[in-house]
């Protein structure tokens, strides 16, 4: 579970720590840790609002990213595996895995 609290107005504050415990991998991201959720454009809110069944693997996807703990393609795979995981439609966790990975070639990562 999540303990978030806003930090401006698309950011939030982690007020507990995290854990994941993955098949393969465990992360823990620490108390005061800031995200932006899913980092959708306003404009698609109605299907992918920032918040929703994929948080916690949104979050664990910002952590791993900012710490560099995994390469960019095996953080997306954990961001994926992470919403079916808590119950995200299908449909969802591929359009919105999709969609990071486009976000990443196109920023070159």
């Amino acid at each position: 579970m999540l303990y978030l609290r806003t930090d401006g107005p698309r950011h939030w504050r982690l007020t507990r720590a995290y854990a994941y415990v993955g098949s393969w991998e465990t992360f823990t991201v620490p108390a005061g840790f800031r995200t932006d959720l899913a980092s959708t454009p306003r404009v698609i809110w109605a299907l992918f609002p920032p918040f929703g069944t994929y948080s916690e693997a949104a979050v664990l996807h910002d952590w791993i990213l900012s710490r560099s703990l995994a390469t960019p393609y095996d953080a997306h795979r954990i961001f994926r595996r992470k919403m079916l995981e808590d119950g995200t439609p299908a449909w969802q966790a591929r359009a919105m895995y999709a969609a990071v990975v486009l976000y990443s070639r196109w920023r070159g990562d």
